[in-house]
């Protein structure tokens, strides 16, 4: 079994360790900590859909794919 979990140094606190030890009670655990980026840029580019989704609409934009729309034209008068 494989947990991940996103939380700020804070989060880590004893209700958070018990809610762990409950997770995984009988078994060993490895902890691994890792700092986030900020920049969405690596989480894209390391999986293989969301960077070829990315790619090909790129390559719609370079190819004059894309229209411009505005918003306002779609919203219901206020």
């Amino acid at each position: 079994m494989e947990a991940t979990y996103h939380l700020n140094p804070g989060e880590l606190d004893e209700k958070f360790l018990k809610a762990m030890q409950t997770l995984f009670l009988h078994h060993r655990v490895k902890v691994t900590v890792e700092i986030e980026s900020s920049d969405e840029t690596d989480s894209i580019r390391s999986n293989a859909y969301l960077n070829e989704t990315l790619m090909r609409r790129l390559k719609n934009v370079e190819d004059g794919l894309v229209r411009e729309v505005n918003l306002s034209d779609y919203q219901p008068d206020a």
